[in-house]
């Protein structure tokens, strides 16, 4: 597993994800705002406990872990909850490595086998399941930015859930906002869908929508032949 680090107000880094535990705080199953993952610093010399969520932000929480890649095959994990830790180490083991802020070169060397892109671009379905996976399906996202030029589109998107992304069209640009007009409209998402078909690509605000909604007035959808975006904790 591997995320981006949000440390709130812009800062952020990231790493591998070594574990995911949760502090007992209630009797009745998890209690999210208690969630918190093993990552690594970021300087990367030591292992530290970092919460899933900051429940203090108002109204709303701040997501504090943007997960890249969830895949948990070499972890030793609770399949119903998620609860665990990679499959190379134990409990008892990372808990000291926080304690004694230290970090074993294994580990080390595990986060450094990782390539992150900090300008990713779609090209496969791979990438398409990165960029839902880290925007929630831009569950609640609104476009607070659009410029249009030279058969280039640049947008971006705030309100995702700990993040805003940034995002570029190019290549036989052609879209429809208006039925997310603020002045008329509900300019939240409440999902997306991206389709690769034909030589292009489909970005629309729904996520049971088909290339053949992208045609009508009833969503917001966006064609071209290249994407590429930038994911900017907040």
């Amino acid at each position: 597993m591997y995320a981006i680090i949000n440390n709130g107000n812009g800062d952020y880094y990231t790493s591998t994800v070594y574990a995911c535990y949760e502090d007992p705080t209630n009797e009745d199953g998890t209690n999210w705002w208690g969630e918190y993952y093993i990552v690594l610093n970021k300087e990367k010399n030591a292992l530290i406990k970092h919460y899933a969520y900051d429940s203090s932000v108002k109204p709303s929480i701040r997501q504090m872990i943007l997960y890249i890649d969830d895949n948990q095959d070499n972890w030793n994990v609770d399949k119903r909850t998620g609860i665990g830790e990679i499959n190379i180490s134990d409990r008892d083991s990372l808990m000291k490595m926080v304690e004694q802020s230290t970090v074993s070169n294994e580990l080390i060397e595990l986060d450094k086998q990782y390539h992150f892109e900090d300008y990713p671009e779609i090209h496969n379905e791979a990438d398409i399941a990165k960029l839902m996976l880290v925007s929630g399906h831009f569950h609640d996202a609104r476009i607070k930015q659009i410029e249009d030029t030279n058969d280039k589109l640049h947008i971006i998107f705030d309100d995702v859930w700990g993040c805003n992304i940034e995002m570029w069209f190019s290549g036989d640009v052609s879209y429809d906002i208006s039925c997310r007009n603020p002045a008329v409209y509900d300019p939240y998402w409440l999902g997306s869908v991206m389709i690769i078909a034909n030589g292009f690509i489909y970005f629309i605000d729904d996520e049971d929508a088909t290339i053949e909604d992208a045609a009508g007035d009833n969503y917001c959808w966006f064609k071209a032949r290249e994407v590429k975006y930038h994911v900017i904790p907040d």
